[in-house]
């Protein structure tokens, strides 16, 4: 909850509203949502938002921060390589530092492409290379290595996003 009250926040939410294309009342699934911060930022602007999360302690911490906050999401526990979704369900998906935790890539990538309508946008960001996340990259190496992140970075992630046939509209540093 510190970063939502970051000084950059409402700077941030423009250029990933503007990005995605969003407009009241656009459907949005925020994909790994974590604990809720931008799937609540971005309902308070008027998205339809589902988010997503792997985890049930996460989606417990999104459900908390909903209502204090208030905006109305829809708050669900499951893998993103596999949604319950109609195909064409969104008209854009923010999978904010997810990828590199998900067990098979392309397989999202692809659940991503159906359930997004088309000319939908998909806002993906990956740590780069220097990032904390990464700090323990070189375990990666040893017997048993570290099997819950792949270390994808964002020339890895914008690669295999063209081998499928994504367009890339523009990209940006993050960290």
């Amino acid at each position: 909850t510190a970063n939502a009250q970051m000084a950059d926040r409402a700077a941030d939410l423009d250029r990933i509203w503007e990005s995605l294309g969003l407009r009241p009342g656009a459907r949005l699934l925020d994909a790994g949502c974590g604990s809720g911060q931008f799937a609540l930022a971005l309902a308070e602007r008027g998205a339809r938002v589902t988010g997503v999360d792997f985890s049930s302690e996460m989606i417990r911490l999104a459900r908390g921060h909903a209502a204090c906050q208030g905006p109305a999401v829809e708050w669900r526990v499951g893998d993103i390589s596999g949604l319950d979704d109609a195909a064409g369900a969104y008209d854009a998906i923010l999978a904010r530092v997810v990828l590199p935790f998900v067990p098979h890539l392309t397989a999202t990538l692809r659940e991503f492409r159906r359930v997004l309508r088309p000319g939908g946008r998909l806002l993906a960001s990956v740590p780069g290379a220097l990032s904390p996340i990464y700090a323990a990259s070189w375990l990666r190496h040893l017997p048993g290595g570290d099997p819950g992140n792949s270390y994808l970075l964002p020339w890895e992630l914008e690669s295999l996003l063209k081998e499928d046939g994504w367009g890339i509209v523009a990209g940006w540093g993050e960290w």
